[in-house]
């Protein structure tokens, strides 16, 4: 029976993951792709806005 909470716990942070993932896409902080030889994966990437807000002191001296 734990092994059942710990699954739900897992799936819980997944969703609470994608969720979060979805809006930093949305906002332009970052760009997704899924893995063309496994579509398990999805790689991330960090925009320039998202490297902005990242590091906001950098951006300005730049």
């Amino acid at each position: 029976m734990q092994g059942h909470r710990y699954l739900t716990k897992a799936s819980a942070f997944f969703g609470r993951t994608t969720i979060m993932l979805s809006q930093l896409e949305e906002d332009g902080f970052i760009t997704r792709k899924r893995s063309e030889e496994d579509r398990r994966i999805v790689w991330l990437t960090l925009t320039d806005e998202g490297q902005k807000r990242l590091h906001p002191r950098s951006a300005v001296s730049a």
